[in-house]
């Protein structure tokens, strides 16, 4: 295993982490819109 499939590896896993941060933010943010209706 080189360099590069490491850093491709860890450069996918940043990507997934920042997706699903993005989708508990819209999910959090849409509960909250509920709530205050």
């Amino acid at each position: 295993m080189g360099m590069n499939d490491y850093f491709s590896l860890w450069h996918m896993l940043v990507l997934v982490h920042l997706f699903v941060n993005v989708c508990r933010l819209k999910y959090t943010y849409i509960e909250h819109s509920q709530m205050h209706r």
